[in-house]
């Protein structure tokens, strides 16, 4: 068989392999109150398809180095990344001699929880939930099972999982004399494309927030509605490869803001991929001129159709060369119609449209549908206040803790001086979205940012929000009363330092309080209250100024890479 085949089906295998296994832990839930006997089997059987699941991420992380994906994947195994080129061509890399065999232990696998779940499904009862059947029999009749039955598959499950085991950590140790960093630092070269995609992201994103302000008050300038107002929610997690990738979740409302009427109910989820213009592509002979478009805008801000008519000259001058069918979203009837798309569109990788952007440089920002197995319309928006009200002890681990300060910690080197966040951050800039489970952790992997977009065709000059007038005095006291050399950095520190204890600070802007609190040492222990610390104080050697590049990765380097490597440290899955 070729090896395109063999690890087609290894990705198959796998993914079934998972599906059974997710369906096989929820019967468990389920029989194991029914008696102590069958409950001390049924943790024996939930041990090892844990096992397996912890295999299954370690394979996975061998053959791709996105923990995001690999957390999504294990959690639906119908997502479309199990059958991904980009898989295929990691398996085949990570298991050049052995991918057959692995395989086929992972069938064996599969097989064997097949006839655990088929041992349970004998006391599935038509058209009753499960967990009814077994309370109302429990008491009448006595359930037959064959115990030695279920310790036989058990012990064969044991064993498959050490022999998956074993082929891992083998192909991991074949491997090693190549990839071996005696030094405990990072690979340069590892380092250098993950912090190199954060000023690409900061570039990115920042390009893309003035092509949505500039298109919709272009828009606006050519209706006869007087205001209207979009709310875009931009998630933390973002990728870079060719493209800088990011994904939003947009909601238009009507012209009766502040009582707004939604033109569709809730957000619309898009994939957005941004990548520069060349010159060829643009259809001129010197770059376009920048003038003043790359001033930071406030974080609630009302465009005027005045002030901005300057700043869409240089972008109709550019000149499309491109698949006609491909909708310049500026020359749509509606931009917000446009995106939601047909409901075909949605679920394929057709392009809605694309909206350009000229800085320095310029930008095209193309948009695509998502296919989500949970609809937006369903979804809350949630508040991290609201997220820690949830008791740490019974809703979350310490893996998600570090992972909720890991992705914040990236968003602020990310998004820094860019309209998306502000400059003395808090944990008041993250929100959620929840769909109604109980999954903390799933929730959590939607932490986004979010920016309201204000257009009005009227010439009025409007006063500084209350907000920002705050902000600036904040910032002020800060600085001058309480010593702190960086604001943004010591919001990054207050953020740690509640997502560390679980809980929020009454007033952050209290900084003796904060600094009081920082000194104990919290659940995640000392190390993460010393990065804690850091950022607080703006300890990093390479002054204050966070512009600085070099200010940049030292932060990174302590800060990201440090909570990555606790992380690392921990269980894959705590319970």
């Amino acid at each position: 068989m070729d090896p395109f085949s063999i690890t087609l089906g290894a990705l198959q295998v796998t993914g079934v392999a998972i599906k059974v296994s997710l369906l096989l832990r929820k019967k468990i839930k389920v029989f194991r109150n029914y008696s102590r006997e069958l409950a001390r089997v049924l943790k024996g059987v939930d041990r090892q398809q844990k096992n397996f699941q912890h295999e299954v991420h370690l394979l996975l992380r061998q053959a791709k180095q996105d923990e995001h994906d690999i957390e999504e994947m294990l959690e639906d195994a119908d997502d479309a990344r199990w059958s991904s080129q980009e898989l295929r061509i990691g398996f085949q890399s990570a298991f050049p001699k052995s991918l057959d065999t692995v395989q086929g232990i992972i069938e064996e696998i599969r097989s064997t929880l097949d006839t655990l779940q088929g041992e349970l499904a004998r006391f599935d009862e038509i058209n009753e939930p499960l967990k009814d059947t077994v309370r109302r029999v429990r008491k009448k009749i006595k359930i037959t099972w064959d115990k030695s039955k279920f310790e036989g598959e058990i012990k064969c499950l044991r064993e498959l999982n050490d022999d998956l085991r074993r082929l891992r950590e083998q192909a991991a140790e074949i491997k090693e004399p190549v990839l071996r960093n005696t030094s405990g630092v990072r690979p340069a070269q590892q380092l250098s494309q993950e912090y190199g995609s954060i000023s690409k992201v900061r570039r990115a994103s920042k390009a893309f927030h003035q092509a949505l302000a500039a298109a919709w008050l272009r828009e606006l300038s050519e209706t006869r509605i007087e205001e209207v107002r979009h709310d875009v929610r931009l998630k933390l997690h973002t990728r870079v490869q060719e493209k800088v990738q990011m994904e939003v979740m947009i909601a238009c409302y009507g012209h009766t803001w502040p009582l707004p009427t939604p033109i569709q109910a809730g957000f619309t989820s898009l994939h957005v991929e941004s990548r520069i213009l060349d010159f060829m592509e643009l259809g001129l002979n010197t770059p376009p001129h920048s003038g003043d478009d790359d001033r930071r805008k406030k974080r609630k801000v009302h465009f005027e159709v005045s002030d901005t008519q300057g700043m869409s000259k240089t972008s109709t001058a550019v000149v499309k060369r491109q698949d006609p069918s491909v909708v310049d979203l500026r020359l749509a009837r509606g931009i917000c119609t446009a995106l939601q798309g047909k409901d075909g569109d949605r679920c394929n990788s057709k392009c809605l449209g694309y909206l350009d952007s000229c800085s320095n440089d310029t930008f095209r920002h193309s948009f695509f549908g998502m296919s989500i197995t949970r609809p937006m319309p369903e979804s809350t928006c949630v508040s991290a206040e609201q997220i820690l009200k949830h008791p740490a002890e019974t809703s979350v681990t310490f893996v998600d803790q570090l992972r909720l300060a890991h992705s914040f910690a990236m968003a602020v080197l990310k998004f820094y001086s860019t309209p998306w966040l502000r400059e003395y951050v808090s944990l008041r800039e993250l929100s959620f979205f929840s769909f109604g489970d109980s999954n903390l952790s799933s929730c959590i992997r939607t932490a986004h940012l979010g920016f309201e977009f204000i257009q009005t065709s009227s010439g009025e000059d409007l006063p500084m929000p209350m907000d920002k007038m705050a902000e600036s005095r904040a910032i002020e006291d800060a600085r001058l009363v309480h010593g702190v050399r960086n604001v943004t950095l010591w919001g990054l520190g207050t953020v740690m330092l509640q997502i560390g204890t679980w809980s929020m600070i009454e007033s952050p802007d209290d900084v003796v309080a904060v600094r009081r609190l920082a000194q104990r040492t919290p659940m995640l222990g000392k190390r993460y209250r010393d990065l804690t610390k850091q950022c607080l104080e703006c300890d990093f050697a390479f002054g204050d100024d966070l512009s600085k590049p070099r200010l940049q990765q030292a932060v990174y380097e302590h800060v990201v890479c440090g909570l990555a490597e606790m992380i690392n440290s921990l269980d894959i899955d705590e319970e």
